[in-house]
């Protein structure tokens, strides 16, 4: 398929089950790294828990989880919210010399401009959500090819609020693998308690318009269509991209991170790093575990070790973890590395 740089293609597509969802993220990063810009907008329906590609599996719930593409926390998704994907070739379409942390701050203002064509006041106060009168009404997160292809996804919440989490984490992961912080019903809303019952129940089709628009003027681009249907075909013909959800035999110590909880566990064997994971609430490019791994395993296991390996990891212009840092990522090994000795 041709390059369509001048053009923001769009999708839509309602009733979506999990697993058709993530074939056509899939497909729209595939695509995506053959120069096409994409908006595509989406209902999946359930009661879901989405979680990212940092989060342990749930085996025995997999028809109730939507797995993302992108990271961030985990939450609820499903009936009531509308999935919003914008996938580009490169970070460079939202604007030069731009940061892993200003990706979002960028990639969001589509949405934001939707929102106030219906009189609301959305705020991005940083980090990974859109609020409105201090709620939150929307759900961000973004990955990052190592080539540059860049997936960003808004969860905006129509009738169903952010704080179903904590109920579909208790329905669907009663034994908490999945780290989370608590959530008040008080923190979140919708569109429709925000009195838009109109916007609230548009479907996808109808809401791919006006954001379309938004978008198309934003990045300065024309507008085309896409045949949803043909994304999930190319999604089929995509090699899976599996989440990095392994666990290590050894205990587990966990942070709260700036997005929420960041788990850890690190395997010794004579005196050298063995094995690691890192997992949870953190935006990052989806072979940073692969290459804390390569960089530590055989590595003796002191925190003399552990700073200075991270610390060189960091330097590296495509090595980050937005939620945490070097020293808050050295802290957090620190104290696997303290409980498995």
């Amino acid at each position: 398929m041709p390059a369509l740089q001048d053009t923001l293609l769009l999708s839509s597509a309602r009733q979506v089950g999990p697993r058709a969802q993530r074939l056509r993220e899939q497909a729209l990063l595939a695509r995506a790294r053959l120069g096409e810009i994409h908006l595509h907008v989406s209902a999946l329906h359930g009661q879901l828990l989405s979680l990212g590609p940092f989060h342990p599996e749930l085996p025995d719930a997999r028809h109730r989880v939507w797995r993302r593409h992108t990271g961030g926390r985990a939450v609820a998704a499903g009936e009531g919210f509308l999935a919003i994907t914008l996938s580009l070739p490169q970070r460079t379409v939202l604007g030069d010399s731009l940061r892993p942390e200003q990706i979002l701050n960028r990639g969001v203002r589509g949405v934001l401009a939707w929102l106030r064509t219906m009189r609301i006041d959305p705020v991005y106060p940083g980090l990974d959500f859109i609020t409105v009168q201090q709620q939150r009404l929307a759900h961000l997160g973004f990955r990052e090819d190592p080539g540059g292809a860049l997936l960003i996804q808004i969860l905006l919440a129509q009738t169903t609020s952010l704080s179903e989490t904590m109920l579909r984490l208790d329905q669907i992961d009663p034994k908490g693998i999945v780290p989370s912080l608590v959530w008040t019903p008080e923190e979140s809303t919708t569109l429709e308690r925000l009195g838009h019952s109109s916007e609230a129940h548009l479907p996808p089709n109808a809401a791919l318009g006006p954001l379309g628009s938004a978008y198309a003027e934003i990045l300065g681009l024309g507008v085309g269509v896409c045949d949803a249907s043909s994304l999930e075909r190319w999604g089929e013909e995509q090699i899976e991209d599996r989440p990095h959800s392994k666990s290590v035999d050894a205990p587990c110590v966990q942070v709260e991170g700036r997005l929420g909880p960041v788990v850890a566990a690190l395997q010794v064997h004579e005196g050298l790093v063995a094995d690691i994971f890192v997992g949870g609430d953190f935006l990052a490019p989806p072979n940073f575990p692969e290459k804390l791994v390569r960089a530590l395993r055989g590595q003796p296991a002191t925190p003399d070790s552990l700073h200075r390996i991270l610390h060189k990891l960091f330097t590296a212009p495509d090595c980050y973890a937005l939620g945490m840092d070097a020293t808050s990522l050295e802290d957090l090994l620190v104290r696997a590395l303290r409980a498995a000795v």
